[in-house]
């Protein structure tokens, strides 16, 4: 009896081990923003739900959705403070940091830190490969701390923009674009080219144009 429980003792420590060794290692290759690896730790019909996400989302979704994280986040962390393991389940708490240095979701880096709690609860199959995750943090706070003042940085990129073409400046002015950029001007589209063309214009004619 003895060695018998020996054996199921070491067996369920190495259960535990395989566990976790799945879940950290998926979320430093999240960090790292190495998704081609993501299938070494999630099943064939991996599923995820996230705040992030609409709705129940595959691999390949949850791929793409940890690339534009990423971009926005260059240096984001997720660092783990506690994780239970329970046969089937395995429970992670830590806390995700981030600096918004790059475009995320459409929108220009705010350089805002980020900084928030998260719990993700984390379906295991026989082979030790997630087969289902739900992440949950508070979403409202995400988008809080990400986006405070936003406005405000928008503002200044326009003031800039002005200031530049006032100065007569037509390649920093281009330079707020991006390279599909189109101006509609007296009811009618036109290119980045055209665009300079006629800010240099207004500027000779209007040498103190402001």
């Amino acid at each position: 009896p003895r060695v018998f429980d020996m054996q199921m003792v070491g067996e369920g420590e190495n259960r535990t081990g395989r566990a976790k060794q799945t879940i950290t290692g998926f979320f430093a290759a999240i960090d790292a923003g190495e998704t081609d690896r993501f299938s070494e730790f999630c099943a064939p019909n991996f599923k995820v739900t996230s705040p992030l996400l609409s709705g129940e989302s595959d691999l390949a979704v949850f791929q793409s959705n940890s690339s534009i994280l990423r971009l926005g986040f260059p240096d984001m962390k997720h660092e783990i403070t506690r994780m239970e393991y329970t046969g089937t389940h395995v429970m992670t708490t830590g806390v995700f940091r981030g600096t918004n240095s790059g475009p995320y979701s459409e929108n220009l880096a705010t350089n805002r830190k980020v900084e928030f709690p998260f719990l993700v609860l984390d379906e295991l199959d026989a082979k030790y490969k997630i087969s289902n995750r739900w992440i949950m943090f508070d979403g409202q706070s995400f988008n809080t701390q990400l986006y405070e003042g936003y406005s405000q940085v928008l503002e200044n990129l326009l003031r800039e923009m002005f200031a530049a073409s006032d100065a007569g400046d037509v390649d920093k002015v281009v330079s707020y674009w991006d390279e599909y950029g189109k101006s509609n001007y007296n009811g009618a589209e036109h290119s980045m080219d055209e665009l300079k063309t006629r800010l240099k214009n207004f500027k000779k004619s209007f040498p103190d144009i402001q």
